[in-house]
């Protein structure tokens, strides 16, 4: 499992849970540091681990994150579609911290 932050203006980080998630990407290390280039993270997001992430977001926006979504999967075999498939991009970059707050 893969734990997503899900940063939020103006509130408190939410954490997004992503089951059986592989995560791939391609790696180089060099003096600058470690780069990540064409990072993805796929995986599946339960509904109820959805609702939970998203209880750190404004609650005028939940609903409407909700409603731009359909489930996808059936993770329990009942015949109803209760779960997401995920994909998520990233790249990341090596810094240096200077100064810390």
């Amino acid at each position: 499992d893969f734990q997503l932050g899900l940063p939020v203006p103006g509130g408190q980080p939410g954490e997004l849970r992503v089951a059986n998630a592989q995560i791939t990407g391609a790696l180089t290390l060099d003096d600058a540091g470690l780069t990540v280039v064409d990072g993805t993270v796929t995986g599946v997001v339960s509904e109820a681990d959805l609702i939970q992430g998203l209880a750190a977001v404004p609650p005028e926006l939940a609903p409407l994150v909700m409603n731009l979504l359909d489930p996808d999967l059936d993770l329990d075999g009942d015949g109803e579609l209760d779960a997401y498939s995920a994909c998520l991009t990233w790249s990341s970059i090596p810094v240096e911290v200077v100064e810390a707050p």
